[in-house]
Protein backbone atom coordinates (compact mmCIF):
# COMPACT_ATOMS: atom_id res chain seq x y z
CA UNK A 1 0.00 0.00 0.00
CA UNK A 2 2.31 2.65 1.06
CA UNK A 3 4.26 2.02 -2.41
CA UNK A 4 1.57 2.81 -4.50
CA UNK A 5 0.40 5.80 -2.35
CA UNK A 6 3.95 7.13 -3.42
CA UNK A 7 4.30 6.68 -6.89
CA UNK A 8 0.23 7.58 -6.85
CA UNK A 9 1.09 10.59 -5.24
CA UNK A 10 4.15 11.26 -7.87
CA UNK A 11 1.52 10.90 -10.30
CA UNK A 12 -0.55 13.63 -9.04
CA UNK A 13 -3.16 11.45 -8.12
CA UNK A 14 -6.76 12.58 -6.60
CA UNK A 15 -7.46 10.94 -3.11
CA UNK A 16 -10.91 9.72 -4.44
CA UNK A 17 -9.12 7.73 -7.00
CA UNK A 18 -6.57 6.28 -4.41
CA UNK A 19 -9.32 5.51 -2.12
CA UNK A 20 -10.99 2.72 -5.04
CA UNK A 21 -7.87 1.40 -6.48
CA UNK A 22 -7.10 0.57 -2.38
CA UNK A 23 -10.64 -0.34 -1.40
CA UNK A 24 -10.53 1.62 1.54
CA UNK A 25 -12.15 5.16 2.55
CA UNK A 26 -11.32 8.40 1.02
CA UNK A 27 -10.49 9.74 4.17
CA UNK A 28 -8.13 7.19 4.79
CA UNK A 29 -6.95 7.89 1.10
CA UNK A 30 -6.47 11.53 1.75
CA UNK A 31 -4.88 11.34 5.25
CA UNK A 32 -2.24 9.30 4.22
CA UNK A 33 -1.33 11.27 1.03
CA UNK A 34 -0.78 14.27 3.40
CA UNK A 35 1.30 11.86 5.25
CA UNK A 36 3.49 11.74 2.37
CA UNK A 37 3.30 15.04 1.51
CA UNK A 38 4.93 16.14 5.17
CA UNK A 39 7.88 13.29 4.79
CA UNK A 40 8.82 15.57 1.29
CA UNK A 41 9.31 18.12 3.89
CA UNK A 42 13.11 19.19 4.18
CA UNK A 43 14.62 21.67 5.92
CA UNK A 44 16.98 23.39 4.19
CA UNK A 45 20.18 23.35 4.62
CA UNK A 46 22.28 24.79 1.87
CA UNK A 47 22.22 27.95 -0.09
CA UNK A 48 20.84 27.71 -3.97
CA UNK A 49 23.21 30.07 -5.71
CA UNK A 50 25.30 31.53 -7.25
CA UNK A 51 22.13 32.51 -9.53
CA UNK A 52 18.74 31.84 -8.95
CA UNK A 53 15.07 33.14 -10.14
CA UNK A 54 12.54 34.36 -7.47
CA UNK A 55 8.73 35.24 -8.28
CA UNK A 56 5.44 35.06 -6.38
CA UNK A 57 2.47 33.79 -7.18
CA UNK A 58 -1.26 33.28 -5.59
CA UNK A 59 -3.06 30.45 -5.50
CA UNK A 60 -6.87 29.59 -4.40
CA UNK A 61 -10.11 31.48 -5.70
CA UNK A 62 -10.74 32.50 -8.47
CA UNK A 63 -8.92 34.48 -11.12
CA UNK A 64 -12.09 36.72 -11.63
CA UNK A 65 -11.40 37.88 -8.01
CA UNK A 66 -7.73 38.64 -8.25
CA UNK A 67 -7.29 41.83 -6.77
CA UNK A 68 -4.34 44.17 -8.83
CA UNK A 69 -2.68 44.79 -5.33
CA UNK A 70 -0.53 41.76 -4.47
CA UNK A 71 -0.10 43.44 -0.88
CA UNK A 72 -3.93 42.22 -0.61
CA UNK A 73 -3.26 38.75 -1.67
CA UNK A 74 -2.67 37.15 1.27
CA UNK A 75 -4.46 34.35 3.95
CA UNK A 76 -7.92 35.76 4.35
CA UNK A 77 -7.35 38.45 1.96
CA UNK A 78 -9.40 39.83 -0.79
CA UNK A 79 -10.08 37.08 -3.72
CA UNK A 80 -9.25 35.03 -1.22
CA UNK A 81 -5.48 33.67 -2.35
CA UNK A 82 -2.76 32.38 -0.41
CA UNK A 83 0.44 34.14 -1.09
CA UNK A 84 3.21 31.41 -2.17
CA UNK A 85 6.66 32.73 -3.17
CA UNK A 86 9.43 30.12 -4.54
CA UNK A 87 13.33 30.12 -5.52
CA UNK A 88 14.32 28.48 -8.41
CA UNK A 89 18.14 27.28 -9.23
CA UNK A 90 19.21 27.81 -13.06
CA UNK A 91 17.73 24.36 -14.40
CA UNK A 92 17.95 22.95 -11.02
CA UNK A 93 16.11 22.69 -7.94
CA UNK A 94 12.72 24.54 -6.64
CA UNK A 95 11.99 25.61 -3.34
CA UNK A 96 8.70 27.25 -2.30
CA UNK A 97 6.49 28.11 0.83
CA UNK A 98 3.28 29.98 1.54
CA UNK A 99 3.69 33.23 3.13
CA UNK A 100 1.31 35.40 5.06
CA UNK A 101 2.18 38.14 2.80
CA UNK A 102 4.24 39.80 -0.02
CA UNK A 103 5.44 43.04 1.82
CA UNK A 104 9.05 43.43 1.29
CA UNK A 105 10.50 41.87 4.84
CA UNK A 106 8.88 38.46 3.89
CA UNK A 107 9.85 38.16 0.75
CA UNK A 108 13.19 39.33 0.84
CA UNK A 109 13.33 37.39 3.97
CA UNK A 110 12.83 34.01 2.03
CA UNK A 111 15.53 34.70 -0.06
CA UNK A 112 18.13 35.88 2.45
CA UNK A 113 17.40 32.60 4.18
CA UNK A 114 17.89 30.28 1.19
CA UNK A 115 20.43 32.48 -1.22
CA UNK A 116 23.89 32.81 -0.61
CA UNK A 117 25.02 36.68 -0.69
CA UNK A 118 26.86 38.07 -3.98
CA UNK A 119 24.57 34.79 -5.75
CA UNK A 120 22.70 36.71 -8.79
CA UNK A 121 19.18 37.11 -7.66
CA UNK A 122 16.29 37.55 -11.17
CA UNK A 123 12.80 39.10 -10.09
CA UNK A 124 10.03 40.73 -11.81
CA UNK A 125 9.54 44.40 -10.77
CA UNK A 126 7.77 43.99 -7.85
CA UNK A 127 8.46 46.99 -5.54
CA UNK A 128 8.89 44.27 -2.27
CA UNK A 129 12.46 42.83 -4.21
CA UNK A 130 13.76 46.53 -4.34
CA UNK A 131 16.81 46.01 -1.62
CA UNK A 132 18.31 42.91 -2.23
CA UNK A 133 20.87 44.95 -4.77
CA UNK A 134 22.54 45.47 -1.14
CA UNK A 135 23.12 41.89 -0.65
CA UNK A 136 22.90 40.25 -4.39
CA UNK A 137 23.30 40.89 -7.94
CA UNK A 138 20.07 42.29 -8.68
CA UNK A 139 18.53 41.89 -12.06
CA UNK A 140 14.85 42.98 -12.53
CA UNK A 141 12.91 41.49 -15.36
CA UNK A 142 9.86 44.38 -15.75
CA UNK A 143 6.75 42.49 -17.29
CA UNK A 144 4.80 45.11 -17.42
CA UNK A 145 6.40 46.92 -20.31
CA UNK A 146 6.39 43.69 -22.06
CA UNK A 147 10.13 42.83 -20.82
CA UNK A 148 10.71 39.22 -19.98
CA UNK A 149 14.58 38.71 -20.58
CA UNK A 150 16.98 41.07 -20.06
CA UNK A 151 20.70 40.65 -20.66
CA UNK A 152 19.53 36.54 -20.74
CA UNK A 153 18.14 37.20 -16.93
CA UNK A 154 14.60 36.24 -16.79
CA UNK A 155 11.83 34.35 -14.37
CA UNK A 156 10.62 31.50 -17.19
CA UNK A 157 12.18 28.78 -14.89
CA UNK A 158 9.91 30.06 -11.62
CA UNK A 159 7.11 31.06 -13.50
CA UNK A 160 6.93 26.98 -15.47
CA UNK A 161 6.73 25.69 -12.01
CA UNK A 162 3.75 28.04 -10.99
CA UNK A 163 1.97 26.56 -14.22
CA UNK A 164 2.39 23.02 -13.07
CA UNK A 165 1.26 23.71 -9.40
CA UNK A 166 -1.26 25.70 -10.85
CA UNK A 167 -2.72 22.99 -13.28
CA UNK A 168 -2.32 20.69 -9.96
CA UNK A 169 -4.90 22.85 -8.42
CA UNK A 170 -7.47 23.01 -11.03
CA UNK A 171 -6.60 19.87 -12.68
CA UNK A 172 -6.25 17.32 -10.33
CA UNK A 173 -6.91 18.17 -6.63
CA UNK A 174 -9.28 21.22 -7.06
CA UNK A 175 -8.98 22.64 -4.10
CA UNK A 176 -6.09 23.11 -2.00
CA UNK A 177 -6.83 24.71 1.51
CA UNK A 178 -4.91 27.41 2.75
CA UNK A 179 -4.42 25.34 5.96
CA UNK A 180 -2.79 22.17 3.99
CA UNK A 181 -1.27 24.03 1.23
CA UNK A 182 2.64 24.04 2.28
CA UNK A 183 2.09 20.44 2.04
CA UNK A 184 0.85 20.60 -1.72
CA UNK A 185 3.74 22.95 -2.11
CA UNK A 186 6.11 20.21 -1.33
CA UNK A 187 4.72 17.46 -3.38
CA UNK A 188 5.18 19.71 -6.18
CA UNK A 189 8.58 20.95 -5.49
CA UNK A 190 9.73 17.44 -5.01
CA UNK A 191 8.18 15.71 -7.63
CA UNK A 192 9.86 18.62 -9.96
CA UNK A 193 13.59 17.96 -8.15
CA UNK A 194 13.14 14.30 -8.28
CA UNK A 195 11.72 14.49 -12.08
CA UNK A 196 14.90 12.99 -13.39
CA UNK A 197 15.89 10.40 -10.53
CA UNK A 198 13.22 7.17 -11.76
CA UNK A 199 10.40 5.66 -9.86
CA UNK A 200 12.49 3.51 -7.32
CA UNK A 201 14.93 6.13 -6.62
CA UNK A 202 11.81 8.55 -6.24
CA UNK A 203 10.78 6.13 -3.80
CA UNK A 204 14.18 5.40 -1.87
CA UNK A 205 14.34 9.53 -1.41
CA UNK A 206 10.98 9.56 0.25
CA UNK A 207 11.57 6.75 2.65
CA UNK A 208 14.58 7.89 3.33
CA UNK A 209 13.25 11.10 4.39
CA UNK A 210 10.41 9.36 6.94
CA UNK A 211 12.55 9.68 9.55
CA UNK A 212 11.66 11.23 12.85
CA UNK A 213 8.61 12.53 10.76
CA UNK A 214 5.00 11.63 12.40
CA UNK A 215 1.63 13.54 11.72
CA UNK A 216 -1.92 12.19 13.08
CA UNK A 217 -5.07 12.84 12.32
CA UNK A 218 -5.72 14.62 15.08
CA UNK A 219 -2.82 16.94 13.73
CA UNK A 220 -4.35 17.06 10.04
CA UNK A 221 -7.77 18.24 11.14
CA UNK A 222 -6.79 20.37 14.05
CA UNK A 223 -6.53 24.42 14.04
Amino acid sequence: MAIFMMTSARKGMPSTQMARELGITQKSAWFLAQRIRETWFKVASDDMGPNVQVDETFIGGKEANKHSDKRLHQIGGKGGKVAVVGVLQDDGDVRAEPVPNTQSHMLQGFVRAHVEAGSTVVTDAYHSYKGLKDAYTHKIVNHSVGQYVKDQAHTNGIESFWALLKRGHYGIYHMMSAKHLHRYVNEFAFRHNTAQIGTMGFINMTIGQMANKRLTYKEVISG
